[in-house]
């Protein structure tokens, strides 16, 4: 391995490590700069080699080590026909569809569909053990999906080293060609339609491949997703239907109801009738033991057989549950020890970024390095709850709900990433999803703890991220989060992100107002707010927030006026009756713009008297200033038609809304 010393002693510049996607609205390939260094061909070659040697993952820790190698010094490395791809995404490629023979194999893209209507479905936010189980279906359902892709793996004997990547309950792995996969997916259907009563679904897709082909791979992506699409038609067909039959069979698909209790949280599991007093059944009581424990926890362990022999209780673990009928889950208190019982095979993932050389340690199970989001407001090391997020709240005691993802995010990994000759590679595509999943994953988990630790995480990941904390701290991330994005694709205008912004009472059901967030999130993506510049008339790129949607740029206009209006009352420089008259004349004035009602023109004269009125009352000479800058931004608002105070008007209402629960007083719900 002298040589790869050698190629870590060269001068090595490292690229900016964002998306080249080409711009979509023009005919230019104009893409952002990346610089790299790259490797000769003999060394190319040869670490290519060193890869593909490589034995299966759970018989070789040598693979581990090269691969985490290749993850810290590799990234930013390309190879000389691919400027813009990665050398440690193309070795992960070379290794996962490895098969010897003809060079032909299967491509197998899953997905978890359902995911967050089961995450919701819990009861109301203010109990404290609902805040335990959400955190722990979240953490729950990202391993269901990556369980998911061991299951297959294991079911047709290959190594995990197949498993290509998995994010956001998505997942990508190669096979064998004549690999059949229909008999494993009926007995996954089974397990999911038995465990989870139909609420999620695997929906697989194949592709035979050469790996010739791998250099030119968009259209192979296109048809996977397709058939994705296709499947979430048709959920549980193979489960629901029997021998093939076109209708359903009733006595498959009508579960028989138990007599006794049910679970007061999913109410759809019976209680234990031996356990006095009981009232969550076994899987939620499960959620909320593992929600405690997550945030104490540096790594987790996934293997098989060990729910009935406990590891060395020397070294702090907790069972977490059983996937798929037949992995264990193990979270572990400390990253840097293993349990000896575990060294023998699994899937051990660690979750703290610390210098420690495990170098030593002598285990035949997969290693990897990940980023969960695990953390959670705490007070005395204990975890705060929702009642008490919302008690943090400035003015009123709400929470905040902050939902955001990016904008078509398909068409972007299937076009934006062609090359001039019309095509990208897979291992370019592979680190396009690795970098979203890194931002949303990684950079998101490390940074919010630090800016923003009343926020609780309940899922980042993927490419997009859901958070509840006090209300008045959200539109501050959705600024800072904005930003962020805007600096990881390098002010790219074709990527994008879109969010809504809810605020809702602590004791509020969380699955409806879960919903609404989702819905309202739609709306940012789908209608234009009415400010858009002529020929941009499409959604995306928005925030919906207190029933409007709005650009990034309303949004810091809209929180500061909020606290404005709220130093402006409580210092004396105008009334509070003053700002609920402009709330007024609002309404009044959308009976014009919105129904045509020549009556709601009155809403201009009733202004101007609401300002002389305001005009003439008393003042402290140090506020004179402020008043005049008041009622001159009072005045610009009779300007009609003037595209500036239309904008004004029109965001009228949330900043009507926001500063009305800044200003609540205390005690005030």
């Amino acid at each position: 391995m002298d040589w790869l010393r050698d190629a870590l002693r060269r001068p090595m510049v490292k690229s900016l490590n964002r998306f080249a996607f080409i711009r979509l609205n023009n005919d230019t390939h104009s893409r952002i700069t990346v610089r790299v260094q790259k490797l000769a061909e003999n060394d190319q070659k040869r670490l290519l080699a060193e890869w593909d040697r490589q034995t299966l993952l759970h018989q070789s820790g040598r693979f581990d080590q090269l691969l985490d190698w290749g993850r810290k010094h590799l990234q930013d490395v390309a190879l000389s026909e691919r400027p813009f791809s990665s050398l440690y995404d193309e070795l992960r490629v070379r290794i996962a569809v490895s098969f010897g023979g003809n060079g032909r194999f299967q491509l197998v893209l899953g997905d978890l569909s359902g995911i967050q209507s089961y995450l919701f479905a819990v009861a109301h936010i203010g109990e404290g053990g609902v805040a335990k189980r959400l955190r722990s279906r979240s953490f729950h359902l990202s391993l269901l999906a990556k369980t998911a892709a061991f299951y297959i793996l294991d079911s047709l004997e290959l190594s995990y080293r197949h498993l290509i990547m998995t994010a956001g309950g998505v997942f990508m792995l190669a096979v064998r060609e004549e690999d059949q996969l229909e008999p494993i997916l009926k007995d996954m259907d089974q397990y999911l339609y038995t465990r989870y009563h139909g609420s999620l679904q695997l929906h697989l897709a194949t592709q035979r491949v050469s790996v010739d082909q791998l250099d030119a791979v968009s259209n192979i992506i296109g048809s996977l997703h397709n058939l994705i699409q296709r499947s979430k038609m048709q959920p549980a067909n193979q489960v629901l239907k029997l021998n093939n039959e076109e209708r359903w069979d009733d006595s498959i698909w009508l579960h028989d109801r138990q007599s006794g209790s049910y679970c007061v949280s999913c109410r759809r599991h019976p209680v234990r009738e031996d356990v006095p007093d009981e009232t969550l059944c076994a899987y939620c009581s499960q959620d909320e033991q593992n929600g405690m424990a997550l945030p104490q926890s540096q790594a987790m362990w996934i293997g098989r057989n060990l729910s009935n022999g406990a590891p060395n209780h020397a070294i702090p673990c907790k069972h977490a549950g059983v996937l798929w009928d037949r992995y264990d889950v193990w979270l572990l208190r400390d990253a840097k020890q293993l349990p000896e019982l575990m060294r023998q095979a699994g899937y051990w993932e660690r979750w703290v970024d610390d210098p420690c050389d495990l170098s030593g340690i002598s285990t035949a199970c997969w290693m990897n390095k990940a980023y969960v989001s695990n953390y959670i407001p705490q007070e005395d090391g204990v975890p705060v709850h929702f009642e008490g997020l919302a008690g943090m709240s400035v003015g009123k005691k709400m929470l905040g709900i902050f939902k955001a993802d990016v904008d078509r995010l398909g068409l972007l990994l299937s076009y934006g990433l062609r090359s001039d000759q019309g095509d990208f590679s897979f291992a370019e595509y592979l680190k396009a999803s690795r970098q979203l999943e890194e931002f949303f994953g990684e950079r998101l988990t490390v940074h919010l703890s630090d800016k923003f630790p009343h926020l609780y995480t309940v899922f980042s990941g993927g490419d997009d991220m859901f958070l509840i904390g006090p209300w008045s701290e959200l539109p501050d991330l959705a600024v800072w989060m904005r930003r962020e994005f805007e600096q990881f694709v390098e002010g790219n205008p074709e990527v994008t992100l879109s969010a809504s912004l809810l605020f809702v009472p602590p004791r509020a059901p969380i699955a409806t107002f879960a919903r609404e967030a989702d819905r309202r999130l739609e709306q940012a993506k789908e209608q234009a707010n009415p400010f858009r510049p002529a020929g941009d008339q499409g959604g995306r790129n928005q925030v919906a927030i207190c029933g409007i949607t709005v650009e990034w740029s309303d949004l810091p206009t809209i929180w500061e006026r909020a606290k404005q209006w709220a130093e402006w009352v409580r210092a004396g420089v105008c009334s509070s009756q003053f700002i609920l008259r402009l709330l007024e004349l609002w309404e009044l004035r959308e009976t014009y713009v919105r129904d045509g009602k020549i009556d709601g023109l009155r809403y201009n004269a009733l202004l101007n008297y609401a300002i002389r009125r305001t005009e003439k009352t008393p003042i402290r000479d140090e506020l004179r200033e402020e008043r005049r800058n008041l009622l001159a931004w009072a005045e610009s608002l009779r300007r009609f038609p003037n595209d500036e105070a239309a904008r004004d008007w029109y965001l009228m209402p949330a900043v009507y809304r926001l500063f009305a629960a800044y200003r609540a007083k205390e005690g005030d719900s």
